[in-house]
């Protein structure tokens, strides 16, 4: 089929314009909020420079590197993470401030470009994903403390682009970087591993052995790169501080804040015990999850790929035990892609690996059934006013809204929401596995 570039730059044009009022309207309605940049990192969360992470423990870290020094306290990223920190620290921090600014704005950017080539929905869902993106509190958290997770997110996103493009060596090791920002990145190759992709597998495997062993042992030594990730082991073996904290989005700490914001009394003897318990829970939700994602796999079901990692990013509360809202800046990107498949029927999960003609199918909404559809609709919907910025400054304080875990919870039901559309797909399929016959689409 012949592309319409003519067309498919009006269908640009027109994004970027809707695009642009969108973001000025909200920059409105920050400006009427906040009043300045400042009064905004002040509302956000503790700290009030730009970017604190950044200042407190990226450039440091990059200062570090360069001097020959050990890992900086708080840095908790892998050796290659910090090499890439050491030219910031080059321009001086002060100077590197900006510059992670810009890169934080060219990475919001990058997002949207990166859902507008992984999801082909309509100019109204490409604009609904715009709005969400930049009213969603995961991605203002993010942008206030400078926070890598946007690039990690960026860099899984973009391995699904070079998979579906057939570059799996470039796939391969956009999610290796990824994983060298946090490790839970590493379970998105679940999906591959499902359908047996050996080939993924192993570049993955080859880049992850460079870009956390060969190149840190090869700039910084192997005495240095061994004493970062002793470092780095002390450092998540005492994150039990977490528990206090009212940010952690992790499933059994959000349980935990509930029961004592009910005023429910839990015996000393009784507590580690119940912690055992939602740990237990949170485990069996992940076993679930990659269930799902095998399931996903073997039914060759439209867009396979990007549904098994929209799957992954919302089983991080109940895998991650830290879980912050900047590990959940995927939020906008899940609802969306949902309120697409609920009113789109092109979006909508099927079998058979290739999406049948519109014109065959019915409303995505009509597809599901009436009671399906409105229940997950509202599931929706739901999610999207706990995890926006608005409903944070309703509730005008930040612990509040921390410790009601209003984040997870708009996490969690775009996951059951998930449930609702996929599960009747993978369950319904007879046959040989798809992976068998040919390759999902992504």
């Amino acid at each position: 089929m012949v592309r319409d570039n003519g067309a498919a730059g009006r269908g640009n044009s027109l994004f970027l314009a809707g695009a642009a009022v969108i973001v000025v309207l909200i920059l409105g309605y920050y400006l009427l909020v906040w009043g300045s940049f400042s009064q905004f990192l002040s509302a956000i969360d503790v700290w009030n420079e730009p970017f604190a992470d950044f200042q407190r423990y990226y450039c440091p870290m990059g200062e570090a590197v360069l001097s020959g020094a050990g890992p900086v306290e708080g840095f908790v990223y892998s050796p290659f993470v910090a090499l890439i920190m050491a030219p910031f620290a080059l321009l001086g921090c002060e100077t590197a401030v900006f510059v992670w600014g810009a890169l934080m704005v060219a990475g919001i950017i990058a997002y949207i470009w990166l859902f507008r080539r992984l999801v082909p929905a309509g100019l109204p869902f490409q604009w609904l994903f715009v709005a969400l993106l930049l009213l969603s509190f995961p991605l203002l958290h993010t942008f206030k403390f400078g926070q890598v997770t946007l690039f990690s997110t960026i860099a899984l996103l973009a391995a699904l682009v070079f998979v579906g493009q057939g570059r799996k060596g470039a796939g391969a090791a956009c999610l290796a970087l990824a994983a060298c920002f946090k490790w839970h990145p590493a379970a998105f190759v679940a999906p591959f591993a499902a359908r047996r992709d050996l080939r993924f597998l192993i570049w993955t495997a080859l880049a992850g052995v460079i870009l956390l062993l060969l190149a840190p042992v090869m700039v910084l030594g192997f005495a240095r790169t061994a004493e970062f990730y002793r470092a780095l082991w002390l450092s998540y073996k005492d994150f039990d501080w977490v528990l206090t904290s009212y940010n952690t989005q992790y499933f059994p700490n959000v349980v935990l804040r509930l029961v004592a914001a009910l005023g429910i009394r839990v015996h000393p003897l009784t507590a580690p015990r119940l912690l055992i318990v939602l740990r237990g829970l949170a485990w069996c939700a992940v076993i679930a999850n990659l269930t799902l994602v095998y399931l996903i796999q073997r039914r060759r079901l439209v867009r396979a790929d990007l549904w098994s990692f929209h799957v992954l990013f919302l089983n991080i509360p109940f895998l991650l035990g830290t879980s912050w809202p900047v590990d959940l800046v995927f939020l906008p990107f899940a609802q969306t892609l949902l309120a697409w498949a609920l009113l789109d029927a092109n979006g909508l999960p099927s079998e058979g690996g290739e999406a049948p003609a519109p014109e065959a199918q019915r409303p995505g909404w009509r597809a599901l059934g009436p009671k399906r559809a409105v229940a997950a609709g509202l599931l929706v919907l739901v999610s999207i006013l706990l995890s926006n910025v608005v409903l944070f400054n309703i509730i005008g304080d930040r612990e509040v809204y921390g410790s009601l875990g209003l984040v997870f919870w708009a996490d969690a039901l775009c996951l059951i929401v998930t449930y609702i559309l996929l599960l009747p797909q993978v369950l319904r399929g007879r046959g040989r596995p798809g992976w068998r016959t040919a390759t999902p689409g992504i």
